[in-house]
Parts: C-alpha cells; structure tokens; sequence
C-alpha cells in the first residue's frame, strides 16, 4: 500500500486533556476544501468501488480541481478511510459498522495484566 503524502501528528498539550491533530500535506495548501466537497468525494469513492483518482475526478457529480482532490485523498489516507493499491486504485475500507460490532465482543478487550 501506499500513501498518498502527508502526515499526522498527535500534539498532546501539557495539563490539557485534549489532542491537537495537525496534518502536514505534500503540497502547498492555498484553501482547504469546503465540506460538502469532501463528503461528495466520500461517498463518491463508496459508490464506485476500486477506481483510480482520473475515474475518480471524472465520476464526481461537480467539478474539483486536482490540488483539492489530492489534498482531500491525503487527509482520508492518514485518517484511515482509504487504502491505495500498487496499480493506483483507491478503495474506502472504512466501516463504522464493523468497529461498532467488535468494540462490543469481550474477547477482543484490552485487558491489563
């Protein structure tokens, strides 16, 4: 698998209970996306299955410029809702639903010895 160019960083500030996520991009960054941008590419790459980022830009119901596309497939790449193949296709591997289902099974609890 590869990745498709950024990096996350967990920032724990001291005496806070807060995390601080901050996501270096590859590229230069000059506006980041609007939200319904970045939901219509989600559920776009759901929709189609395996696709390649070209199949992908061409099968978006509104236009997306390629910096924002590569920028948005960086962010769900380090959050861990797609995995890109050898061959360049992109595949959403998220399922809410499964994490849901095995949070539950007490066999599969961390337990501290």
């Amino acid at each position: 698998m590869k990745s498709i160019g950024s990096h996350v960083h967990e920032n724990r500030s001291q005496g806070k209970n807060s995390t601080e996520w901050h996501i270096e991009f590859s590229c230069k960054v000059s506006h980041y996306p609007r939200l319904d941008t970045v939901i219509m590419v989600a559920e776009t790459i759901k929709k189609i299955g395996p696709c390649t980022k070209t199949e992908l830009s061409r099968k978006l119901e509104k236009k997306v410029m390629w910096p924002t596309l590569t920028l948005i497939l960086d962010y769900f790449d380090k959050m861990g809702f797609i995995i890109k193949d050898s061959k360049g296709q992109i595949v959403w591997i998220y399922n809410p639903e499964m994490v849901r289902k095995y949070i539950k099974r007490e066999d599969l609890k961390w337990k501290p010895k």
